[in-house]
């Protein structure tokens, strides 16, 4: 029992809200898919990620990252180049499966050397990784 007032305001909102929305567009997790817009991001056990756009039915790119494929989503949906973040995405798998590595040496070696060695190796490499998801991240929420 909305009045006519209360429903001229509904409308305007959602009028308002269909206007503005599409202009920006967030992923969000649509069960084992990340959705944006067209895009779409999905696990695969063979390339990391698979980017698909949904109107073309087609692959559009993988990435071995999350960050990489959702920043490569995003992009090829606004029409931009994803040849750089591409390129970050692959540095960023170097960065992790680095890290993996020498955490994996640190936990079974006895040589104090290698481990203090390896330790810096590995901060070194989580910096890195950090540094390559904050760049993806911010392309992700500006464009």
């Amino acid at each position: 029992m909305l009045d006519m007032s209360t429903r001229n305001t509904a409308d305007t909102l959602q009028s308002l809200v269909d206007k503005i929305i599409p202009q920006y567009t967030l992923p969000y997790k649509e069960g084992k898919t990340i959705r944006i817009g067209k895009m779409l991001v999905r696990r695969s056990t063979r390339h990391g990620y698979i980017i698909v756009d949904t109107e073309d039915n087609a692959t559009v790119s993988t990435a071995d990252t999350k960050h990489g494929a959702v920043a490569i989503a995003k992009a090829s949906l606004g029409g931009h180049r994803i040849d750089q973040l591409q390129q970050k995405d692959h540095n960023a798998s170097k960065h992790l499966n680095d890290a993996m590595h020498y955490s994996y040496i640190i936990d079974r070696t006895n040589d104090e050397n290698k481990k203090l060695m390896l330790e810096i190796r590995l901060e070194v490499a989580k910096s890195e990784l950090e540094s390559i998801n904050t760049d993806l991240e911010s392309y992700i929420l500006k464009h």
